[in-house]
């Protein structure tokens, strides 16, 4: 094993690369800017248009409808921006096909007065590039199930995602407790008693919930969408508070995992290697997260289909501060080569493993704990590195 595991900790995840039509564009946002003659800005929004997709016809969503999104359904964007690089305006298009996570594969035409080999970007929700979420004056929102099927009178729980403010956006997740993170912000909308309530995970920094809150302002968005909602009175309560027991009645608690409020666990991002042999060598590639930034951390930088996309049996290991996960797929093959190479490769990561939880340990003060998850089996701990387990 050619892995350099004193490297492996020590390396720092990069920023995503932006680009528009090939030319590199500065983050929006970002404290992380490149100042060169070869680096564009965006300048300005010229018009955003979304097309819901419906039985593979577009259908133009109003203007005022075009940041609310279903995830059982699909949608064309077209933002047409102004970029600017060493006093030299450009006008640039982009497209973009966005599927949510529960929609069906389905084909899309192209929108009106668009050439018919344009190039399409297809995003899927919860992995969207950080570029996308600024073709929108405000924040995104993410609904269960249709727009046909949606009830405004009913409770509802927003996961808030992002960390830049220029890139919050809410994705809503069925309301139940188990549900919650220590390390995340919910908005929840309770119709029964008018009011939309900020809950705010426990470990969430305090500059953390003052982007959302106070510059992101998600909860605005939700009140000019649902006329119902206008009026709601806005609430803020943290995990374990009096308010956020008042709580327990529309969520069911169950399955719900705390995490004691540690700060240092709440200023270190999670990171997850891919561990395969594919090349011939064992190696280790740490997934990547489209949002990252350097300044801010970030809490959930990794889903659930990273895990279970991979080809099986797959080998992850996850770094979450104080406890490091080996996750083991499931070997399903009935070739005996195959067998054969994964006892191999399992092998060597459990030796990865016990040498990067030993250089850890040079790092912290605290111990570091060596933990096993299988597939199909993950206790609640760990799925609570995720940012949403169903």
């Amino acid at each position: 094993m050619n892995i350099n595991v004193q490297d492996l900790i020590a390396s720092t995840p990069p920023e995503p690369t932006l680009t528009v039509n090939f030319n590199r564009v500065a983050r929006p946002g970002s404290s992380n800017l490149t100042e060169d003659k070869f680096t564009f800005k965006i300048t300005k929004t010229i018009k955003t248009t979304c097309w819901n997709i419906q039985e593979n016809v577009l259908k133009e969503i109003s203007s005022d409808q075009s940041r609310i999104f279903f995830d059982s359904e699909a949608y064309m964007v077209q933002w047409q921006l102004e970029l600017i690089c060493d006093g030299n305006k450009l006008g640039e298009e982009l497209l973009y096909h966005w599927k949510g996570h529960r929609a069906l594969k389905g084909y899309s035409p192209l929108p009106p007065d668009i050439e018919e080999h344009r190039p399409v970007d297809r995003i899927v929700q919860w992995s969207e590039p950080a570029l996308f979420f600024h073709a929108f004056s405000q924040p995104i929102v993410v609904c269960l199930g249709k727009d046909v099927e949606f009830n405004a009178m009913e409770n509802h729980l927003f996961l808030v995602r992002g960390e830049l403010p220029e890139e919050v956006h809410l994705y809503e997740v069925p309301i139940e407790g188990k549900h919650l993170r220590s390390r995340a912000v919910f908005l929840i909308v309770l119709p029964g008693k008018r009011k939309l309530v900020y809950w705010f995970g426990a470990l969430v920094p305090i500059e953390q919930r003052q982007n959302i809150v106070a510059k992101a302002r998600p909860h605005t968005q939700l009140k000019q969408w649902q006329k119902s909602w206008k009026e709601f009175a806005l609430q803020e309560t943290e995990e374990n508070s009096e308010g956020s027991k008042d709580l327990n009645d529309f969520l069911n608690s169950s399955d719900y995992f705390h995490l004691s409020p540690k700060k240092d666990i709440s200023e270190f991002s999670p990171r997850c290697f891919y561990l395969n042999s594919i090349t011939g060598n064992f190696q280790a590639t740490e997934i990547e997260y489209p949002l990252r930034t350097q300044s801010i951390v970030a809490p959930f930088p990794f889903l659930k289909t990273h895990l279970y996309t991979a080809n099986q049996p797959a080998l992850f290991l996850l770094d979450n501060f104080r406890e490091v996960w080996l996750w083991k797929g499931v070997n399903d093959s009935n070739s005996d080569e195959l067998t054969k190479r994964f006892q191999k490769e399992l092998e060597l990561a459990l030796e990865l493993a016990e040498k990067y939880v030993r250089e850890k340990i040079k790092l912290v003060s605290e111990g570091i704990v060596l933990r096993l998850a299988e597939a199909y089996q993950e206790p609640l701990e760990f799925k609570h590195i995720f940012p949403f387990w169903e």
